[in-house]
């Protein structure tokens, strides 16, 4: 957070399955190399590396596993597989066993040691500086790295006696540097030194030695590895049938004696040593030619050298034939966690697919990975084990602190590099998240999520450079406390979970409720007369949360409820369900509502004349943040005029009865067959008043539950509707299929101030084409209204209004149109006595359907016409005309 808190912080945790991306791209062998996914898949082959090796190799990839260079300890190519400036002639070998390993130089990000070793300790440990700020075989803007020439074949200090070919190195406890840990060649007397050097940001400095005894002056042959968290080092002494165990302290670099086994059989040319990645089992592999070679496992968790030298278990084991180069070579630890084997002059590699497991469990396939016509000989790359494992804690980021006061937390960058992040998808136990913001790509943003316990946020494209993820929260408990969890997805799949556990963030007190309006409609009195009960409820709450569900409770003796729920027209509660008569309180729970902030649902419920409805019937609209809302509606007796249509409107006014009359209309399919086959398929359908301005209102719209046609009866679904003042639209979920002579469908409008004499309809097709439109005029009876299909659109083909909404309303009006023709179209606004007010321009519009809004702050409150005028010299002169109330 950019910002001092107030903090009251419990738990804060992080997990994930992100692995370090170092080791992402191997090239080893005769022009031999493969790239690991971000997964649990296998790797494949590339074959556009340029090295060949017989034995030891090394590579390294950034964090985000692109990669930079590798090498065999004599030359060093780069990311483009050309050969780097300075970058032959190291004193490596590609015949020792670890001719070189790579290591970080600490608190850099650009550049890097190159360790080398001689071939049979014909030399001594050298290293070399790469800096990849170096523009070498790249540009100004990507630099390709370079050997930094005056550093190239330095010695290390306090070396008395030529180097093995083994080194390896780990990273400190504490992040500060690492340590790099080489083999003096042993004496006459069979005397080896493990030497130990401190890399800094200071540079390389000799550190200490601890003595090797029993050994033999040839034992140079061999590798030397340590295990996944750094505690042990393993040594395979090649001319000496045996591997030492050393314990090490990363803390302060000390190696000391640890275990000892001993095998003239199954460790004779003991070549390769590799952990399982839980440190409990050592495999080794058995070098040579013309003989049985082996590939064992041994459980050095037993602790002593006779208990691990008995558990050994044979994985595999096979009879090489050809050049000295065949047989099995190096075993090295993949980022998959798998462990790999190379066996030399295949064109595969062979992998321990789950080395954790005991015995043969651990599953070896051999040859699994082929190498696309590529050679493998004894040598895989030589790796830190923090560069070769997963590591667990996902630290390219940290949970951010909680500021209790603002009621945020978040993530925050703990390291530079590593992967892009994809998304970010959050949960909140006790609580909701209102908004976030985050620093992305050097432009923080800040979004609205609308009280949501749950979602997800994309980046498109992927954040390279997520530098903080913050969200506001709210609490839905009275004591404040929340769990809040972020999983972190990054490019290629990987995935990080961050926990922090809050307290002291109260829930905020709801200033406003939701608008809940009630209307009844009385449309068949009598003894078994069906009445509908409709609950109209726009989501208003302050704070703003979505609604989560709905309680509706009857308290009454008498009568039967039963409740649909609808939002947008579409049904999201159990249809049906009774509240019965025999109860004097009975309930129903409706949940996964999800209606946001803005937006309306319906309930509406239908009751019946007998048995008598009396008492009550409560509305509780419960909040994703705990907030409620709640509305009673008791039943009044209210006299009828037209008992088939006539709906009355509970308002809270001193008169609390509006009479609302309500029209019914017919969709009719072409009065004869047309040539066309198929039916007509009508989506939509919209209606507009023509009478004079202040009259009749359109207040509601619906559709019937069932229509029926020659040949069957169907059920019509609404998808969405919507009205304005003066116009409506209804929006069909599937359309409806009307053949000659066709007749279904019924829709509804209910008005108020009166009837209208002159409705206008049009319908519509999916893609917003009009299929028929006309007037209808309405006589005070209430019957139903046909509208034929295929009859001349009397309205012409000019702009015409598809929906418009909301009316009135305090900021923005925004219409919907639909256009036969593409064409430059102008808004002018004029009062009552036809004096323009404002005037705008919207160029051209596409032919079809085309959104437009109109601000309304510009307005004084009013009516005003608004006309819609085509300005192409082509077009019909005909403008649309709207009525805009405010």
């Amino acid at each position: 957070m950019k910002k001092i808190f107030t903090l009251l912080l419990l738990c804060i945790s992080a997990f994930g399955s992100f692995a370090q991306k170092e080791a992402k791209n191997w090239h080893f062998g005769n022009n031999a190399a493969i790239v690991f996914p971000y997964n649990s898949l296998l790797p494949s082959a590339i074959t556009t590396s340029q090295m060949n090796a017989n034995e030891g190799v090394a590579s390294i990839s950034d964090g985000a596993g692109n990669l930079l260079f590798y090498t065999d300890g004599v030359s060093v190519w780069d990311r483009t597989n050309a050969v780097m400036p300075n970058g032959t002639g190291l004193l490596g070998n590609s015949s020792s066993t670890q001719s070189s390993i790579i290591v970080p130089w600490p608190g850099s990000t650009t550049k890097y040691y190159i360790f080398t070793t001689p071939a049979v300790a014909a030399g001594f440990l050298m290293y070399s500086v790469v800096d990849m700020t170096v523009v070498g075989n790249g540009s100004s803007g990507s630099p390709a790295g370079g050997v930094v020439l005056a550093s190239k074949n330095t010695q290390a200090p306090s070396q008395g006696t030529n180097t093995a070919e083994k080194v390896t190195a780990v990273k400190k406890a504490d992040g500060s540097g690492y340590y790099v840990v080489s083999l003096q060649q042993p004496d006459v007397a069979g005397n080896g030194k493990l030497l130990v050097y401190d890399v800094t940001a200071s540079g390389v400095a000799y550190l200490n030695f601890l003595l090797v005894p029993g050994m033999k002056v040839f034992d140079y042959y061999g590798y030397l590895k340590f295990s996944p968290d750094g505690s042990k080092l393993a040594m395979a002494c090649y001319f000496n049938d045996r591997v030492n165990i050393f314990g090490f302290n990363t803390n302060t670099g000390i190696a000391s004696p640890l275990n000892l086994i001993t095998d003239s059989v199954y460790l004779d040319n003991v070549y390769g040593v590799e952990f399982s990645p839980n440190g409990k089992y050592l495999y080794t592999t058995c070098s040579g030619n013309a003989v049985l070679r082996y590939l064992n496992q041994y459980d050095i968790s037993l602790g002593t050298d006779a208990l691990i030298k008995a558990s050994r278990t044979l994985i595999y084991s096979y009879t090489p034939v050809g050049t000295p180069y065949y047989g099995f070579g190096a075993v090295q630890l993949g980022p998959d966690n798998r462990i790999y084997v190379a066996r030399g002059g295949e064109t595969a590699l062979s992998y321990i697919n789950t080395p954790n497991a005991n015995g043969v469990g651990c599953t070896y396939m051999n040859n699994g990975i082929p190498l696309s016509g590529k050679m493998s000989f004894q040598g895989l790359p030589n790796y830190l084990p923090n560069f070769a494992t997963p590591v667990n804690n996902c630290s390219y980021f940290l949970p951010d602190k909680v500021d209790t006061n603002c009621c945020t937390s978040g993530i925050s960058r703990n390291l530079a590099g590593g992967p892009a992040v994809t998304s970010i998808r959050y949960t909140v136990s006790g609580g909701v998240i209102q908004g976030y913001s985050a620093s992305c790509n050097a432009a923080p943003s800040s979004v609205s999520l609308s009280g949501t316990a749950t979602g997800l946020v994309t980046f498109t494209p992927a954040c390279a450079n997520l530098s903080f993820f913050n969200t506001s929260l709210q609490s839905t408990t009275s004591s404040g406390s929340m769990v809040v969890s972020y999983w972190v997805k990054f490019v290629g799949g990987d995935s990080c979970k961050y926990t922090i556990d809050v307290k002291g963030c109260p829930r905020a007190p709801q200033i406003k409720c939701d608008s809940i309006k009630t209307n009844v409609c009385v449309c068949a009195p009598g003894s078994a007369g069906m009445n509908y009960l409709n609950f109209y409820i726009t989501n208003q709450s302050i704070p703003t949360s979505p609604i989560c569900g709905v309680i509706i409770n009857k308290y009454t003796s008498g009568g039967v409820l039963v409740p649909n729920f609808w939002q947008s027209g579409i049904v999201v509660g159990t249809p049906n369900v009774n509240l019965s008569s025999a109860q004097v309180n009975t309930t129903i729970s409706v949940s996964g509502t999800n209606t946001l902030p803005g937006q309306m649902l319906n309930i509406q419920a239908y009751y019946f004349s007998s048995p008598p409805f009396s008492g009550y019937v409560t509305v509780s609209v419960i909040h994703c943040n705990g907030d409620t809302c709640k509305v009673k509606w008791t039943p009044s007796a209210v006299p009828l005029t037209d008992v088939n249509f006539v709906n009355y409107g509970l308002k809270a006014v001193k008169s609390p009865f509006q009479k609302i009359s309500a029209y019914s209309f017919r969709i009719a399919g072409p009065s004869e067959t047309k040539l066309d086959p198929n039916p007509y398929k009508v989506r939509y359908v919209t209606f507009g008043i023509m009478d004079s301005v202040n009259g009749p209102e359109i207040v509601g719209s619906t559709g019937a539950e069932q229509y029926y046609t020659k040949e069957r009866a169907a059920f019509l679904r609404m998808k969405y509707t919507s009205h304005a003042r003066y116009n409506a639209l209804l929006e069909l979920s599937d359309p409806l299929m009307l053949a000659a002579n066709d007749s279904s469908g019924i829709f509804q409008l209910f008005f108020a101030n009166g009837n209208p004499r002159n409705i206008t309809f049009n319908c519509y097709d999916d893609n917003g084409s009009i299929l028929s439109g006309g007037t209808i005029q309405l006589d005070s009876s209430g019957s139903v209204g046909v509208i034929q299909l295929g009859k001349t659109n009397t309205q012409g083909a000019g702009i015409l209004l598809f929906n418009g909404y909301p009316n009135p309303t305090q900021d923005r009006y925004t219409m919907m149109l639909s256009l036969p023709y593409a064409t430059d179209v102008n808004l002018v606004v004029m009062d009552l006595q036809g004096k323009e007010v404002l005037k705008k321009s919207y160029g051209k519009l596409r032919s079809g359907l085309s959104e437009i809004s109109l601000e309304m702050g510009q307005l004084s409150t009013g009516t005003y016409l608004v006309q819609l005028i085509p300005t192409d010299a082509n077009a019909p002169s005909n403008a649309l005309r709207v009525v805009l109330v405010k």
